[in-house]
């Protein structure tokens, strides 16, 4: 379960680095990449929450990366899940949903086209 919770960052990564090489003449397939992204998330995420819950909530705690280490200090990328993190989780996938499915139709046209749905997955993954 751990290595699941890895994910919750990985699939909008991968949704922005796609994003980066398709050409801005490709609307469709901005929108529908960064539709499919926010749409995986959330199946993903509350697939997640219900094996989270088989596992009596208990909270995770994955020390991944160190960046620095010293005698007194350890400064590490640490992902930490518990019960706020899966409110914040899941309700960050669902605004960031309805957002992409409005502005698909919203932002046709426009010249920040592309700038919109690469921020907007990259804000994600955040």
């Amino acid at each position: 379960m751990d290595i699941l919770l890895q994910l919750f960052i990985g699939i909008p990564l991968l949704g922005y680095l796609v994003s980066l090489i398709i050409p801005n003449k490709n609307e469709n397939a901005l929108s529908g990449i960064a539709f499919a992204v926010t749409l995986a998330y959330l199946i993903f995420g509350l697939g997640f929450l219900y094996y989270w819950y088989l596992s009596d909530f208990r909270s995770i705690n994955l020390k991944e990366i160190v960046v620095f280490k010293s005698d007194e200090y350890e400064f590490l990328v640490d992902f930490y899940f518990d019960r706020f993190t899966a409110v914040y989780a899941m309700v960050g996938g669902f605004l960031s949903f309805i957002i992409v499915r409005f502005s698909r139709v919203y932002l046709h046209r426009e010249l920040g086209y592309k700038r919109f749905f690469n921020t907007i997955l990259f804000f994600f993954t955040g």
